[in-house]
């Protein structure tokens, strides 16, 4: 859309980290920690100049101004966010290549944290946890998604459980390591890496989820090891698993706003949607 690099032949400093500055230059302070998520006023000028000069172009066809249909190619997503789509170990690969992974608690972050601090692990340094922002919609808890680096409630989010929100950090280890003995899913290192696989394999036996705590347990350990051998021993509590509600489907607005534009072309802006800018729109009615 024509938009130049902040800082480059326009007013706007590179240094505060808006969408089309230089990461490398970014300095985050409180003012421009959510700026990676928001165009600068000098992109907003580029798009908006270009958008005019191109409509007021008869002899050009403005792709912009019409839907594509829907097709085995081209499939729907329009009531999906791209953070549900993509997961935080498919974002950190499309950064830092198909060995990259997200650190699961680097420097001391929260779930919540992950909206504006991803940590992804770098194979090309030594294995350290590199920043980058998650994208629009990934979960960040409980019927909570990242909206421009803000952990916030959406009706649209789905229920997690936050102690295991994005599943395994690596499959194919978590594979062959809990399924050789489910009881690794007691220790907490195990646990935290492979946290789908192990609530795959979980019982609803309060104490003795994963069955014995150690390997080879027998029978006759059950008179003085039963905590350590329940599984073998059949000791423990059982429970009702909790069921998590189904999230509803993402709905467009019936009643869309108009982007103001030129008569030969109508645009929409989502009714309702964060941070809309209330001049390039108004009530069709």
């Amino acid at each position: 859309l024509s938009a130049r690099h902040d800082g480059d032949g326009n007013s706007c400093s590179k240094y505060d980290g808006h969408i089309m500055s230089s990461g490398e230059f970014w300095k985050q302070t409180p003012e421009t920690k959510y700026n990676p998520w928001r165009f600068s006023s000098c992109s907003v000028h580029y798009f908006t100049t270009f958008l005019t000069e191109f409509d007021s172009s008869s002899y050009r066809y403005n792709c912009l101004a019409y839907a594509i249909e829907a097709s085995d190619d081209i499939p729907d997503v329009s009531n999906k966010l791209l953070g549900q789509l993509i997961k935080p170990n498919q974002q950190c690969q499309l950064n830092y290549g198909k060995a990259s992974y997200y650190c699961k608690g680097a420097k001391n972050t929260t779930i919540e944290d992950i909206c504006h601090s991803l940590y992804c692990r770098d194979p090309l340094s030594l294995g350290d946890c590199k920043l980058i922002e998650a994208f629009i919609g990934t979960s960040c808890g409980d019927g909570k998604i990242c909206m421009y680096g803000k952990c916030v409630s959406d009706p649209y989010a789905p229920d997690v459980d936050e102690t295991c929100v994005f599943g395994d950090v690596h499959e194919d280890h978590c594979q062959s390591l809990i399924s050789k003995f489910v009881g690794n899913c007691y220790q907490s290192i195990h646990y935290d890496l492979c946290c789908g696989t192990c609530n795959n394999m979980s019982r609803p036996i309060r104490g003795c989820e994963y069955g014995d705590r150690e390997e080879n347990c027998q029978t006759y350990h059950c008179a003085k090891e039963k905590k350590t051998c329940c599984g073998t021993c059949n000791y423990g509590t059982p429970f009702t698993p909790i069921t998590r509600r189904t999230a509803p489907t993402r709905i467009p607005s019936k009643k869309p706003l108009l982007i103001r534009t030129s008569p030969k072309v109508i645009r929409y802006c989502e009714q309702g949607a964060l941070d809309l800018r209330p001049e390039l729109c108004h009530d069709p009615s």
